[in-house]
This record gives structure tokens, sequence and C-alpha cells, in this order.
């Protein structure tokens, strides 16, 4: 999977998830939180792809490699 989450809105401005989304934007795997991630998965105004569109049948990929990504690596801490 990609190391970037791309977040394609049909109405720019759109606000969901927390955050402001304007036509396309990418974002570091691992910086949207899991929550927020579902709710824009969930607006049919926003589309989300990482490499490639995510589907519902590959989002929960996507979910697990983004929670993966914002958790530490073992052995460093939290700055």
């Amino acid at each position: 999977m990609a190391d970037k989450i791309i977040v394609f809105s049909t109405i720019p401005g759109r606000h969901r998830g927390g955050m402001t989304h304007p036509r396309a934007a990418e974002y570091p795997m691992g910086s949207i939180g899991r929550g927020a991630l579902e709710q824009i998965a969930a607006d049919p105004v926003l589309a989300i792809g990482a490499g490639e569109l995510v589907t519902t049948a590959t989002l929960a990929a996507l979910l697990d490699a983004n929670d993966a990504a914002a958790r530490p690596a073992k052995g460093k801490k939290e700055s």
C-alpha cells in the first residue's frame, strides 16, 4: 500500500473528519485518525485514494495500514 492517503472532493471546501478538503489533497499515512478516515470514506462527496482508488473492499486494509503508520516504531518514544 502507498505511503500517502489522497482525498478527493467533488465539492471543494467540504468538511468531514475534522478537516476541510480541497478538490484533492495528499496526507502522510498515519496522519489522519481512523475515525476521521471512516467519516471521510462514508461521505459520498469524498473519495480516498492510496496509490489506487480505495473501495469498500480495500478500506479495511487502508485503515489498518494507517493505524500502523500512526503508531511509533517499537523501541522509539513518541515526541
